[in-house]
């Protein structure tokens, strides 16, 4: 039966005092309050939902306790308020799902819970419980649910108190006191199915992605990231995976600190789709290849993006303040749509297979800082500074640079490096910084 959402309050259950087979009831949102004798007659109820209503500091403990086959309990958003009397829902030992969230309940985590070894379902969530959680939490065999969030719990808890809960599918926990420590490595071997983990203000020194990955509820990791990863998260603006070993193929759906790994291949197209507030995209040091962005993957939002140290040979996309895509193969003469990242202060290039000479835009970016192009073979000239407004640092040793040193160029660049090449004498350099070049000035 399910009267929820009306306006009975006490008045239905000399009504119910005759239903004495109803195996489900649900009255939520009712106005219900205080003592609920009818309650006692209901003894085939299996489910029986009263959250929601007006206890306001008191349930019906009493004739809850009547309800030796009630399987499932709901008494949320009560307004309990204060310290609740919870032996006699203890004493219904065929309870399966218990929902005492949002009661206002106080003082320490209700041990006699424990005892209920049939529990799927124990959501605990939006009280002030303080205390320790209990390491007796491993006694329920069968628990899928567990819910602790947004509650005052404090001291040390370890998920080995839980790893043998082979059934266990989702937790929550979120202390408010800020003086909860949760540990979720260890020696112990998980046997839960967790596909669903929050920990916040838990003080986690130490979170491994690899281990976690490595638990049951991830039997095909080995190493290698789920494909699907980023559509699962399709806002994340921030997630490190780095130095855990990762190996295979990046991910098509996820994008952001993913460098020291092994990741090989070809970046996928989708690389960005599915992280949609994508600011910073770190895929350092792999052994990723072929080109890096096709023109058809737009950044919208990624304003950092690093690309050192791996194989690419192509081009990449607009929109950014930092470019560094130093230590690989690229080849051919620097691509022209350089120019047109008007955002960009730094661009680095140095240590690929660059040739040609260097495009003068470059130095028409307004916005650019960092230039390094060194160890390269580009050749020519070296470009007068056209754009004297922002001081740029300068890189271009080991290449095959000739010809004039621009005094422009002398005038304004702040740092100069040594320069590859062979030049012939120009006027007095006026920069406070001298050249060291590899050839004859």
């Amino acid at each position: 039966m399910d009267l929820t959402l009306n306006e009975f309050n006490n008045s239905i259950f000399p009504f119910l005092n005759a239903a004495t087979s109803l195996t489900t009831l649900f009255l939520r949102d009712n106005n219900i309050d205080g003592l609920l004798p009818e309650l006692k007659d209901l003894t085939n109820l299996e489910l029986l939902d009263l959250s929601s209503n007006k206890f306001n500091g008191s349930i019906p403990i009493q004739e809850l306790t009547a309800l030796k086959k009630l399987k499932v309990l709901d008494l949320s958003g009560n307004e309990l308020s204060g310290s609740m009397e919870l032996k006699g829902v203890c004493e219904l030992k065929n309870i399966e799902e218990l929902d005492l969230s949002k009661d206002n309940l106080v003082g320490q985590f209700p041990l006699c819970l424990t005892s209920l070894t049939g529990l799927r379902v124990l959501d605990l969530s939006s009280n002030q419980l303080t205390g320790n959680l209990p390491a007796d939490l491993g006694k329920l065999e069968f628990l899928e649910y567990l819910s602790l969030f947004d509650s005052d719990f404090e001291g040390f808890f370890s998920f080995g108190s839980i790893a043998k809960l082979s059934m266990l599918k989702v937790v929550k926990i979120y202390s408010r006191s800020n003086l909860l420590k949760v540990e979720v490595e260890g020696s112990w071997e998980p046997n839960f199915q967790l596909t669903v983990i929050v920990l916040r203000s838990c003080k986690l020194e130490k979170l491994s992605p690899t281990e976690i990955f490595s638990w049951p509820a991830f039997p095909e990791f080995n190493h290698m990231l789920p494909e699907n990863i980023g559509w699962i998260l399709p806002h994340l603006r921030y997630l490190n995976l780095a130095n855990n070993g990762f190996q295979g193929n990046l991910p098509s759906s996820l994008g952001n600190n993913l460098s020291h790994n092994s990741f090989q291949g070809k970046l996928p197209r989708s690389v960005s789709k599915g992280c949609y507030s994508m600011t910073i995209l770190k895929l350092s040091h792999n052994k990723l290849s072929g080109e890096i962005f096709q023109e058809s993957v737009h950044f919208t939002d990624i304003n950092v993006l690093s690309m050192d140290h791996n194989q690419f040979t192509g081009k990449i996309g607009q929109g950014l303040y930092m470019l560094d895509i130093s230590n690989n193969n690229l080849t051919g003469v620097i691509p022209s749509w350089f120019d047109e990242l008007s955002s960009l202060s730094a661009l680095l290039v140095s240590n690929n297979l660059l040739e040609g000479e260097i495009p003068i835009s470059l130095f028409n970016m307004p916005s650019l800082w960092i230039l390094d192009l060194s160890a390269n073979f580009l050749s020519g000239d070296i470009p007068p500074l056209v754009n004297s407004r922002t001081p740029i640092v300068l890189l271009l040793q080991d290449n095959n640079l000739s010809g004039v040193i621009p005094e422009t160029l002398l005038g304004n660049v702040t740092i100069q490096q040594s320069v590859g090449g062979v030049f012939r004498s120009s006027s007095t350099p006026k920069a406070s910084v001298f050249f060291f070049c590899g050839g004859m000035i």
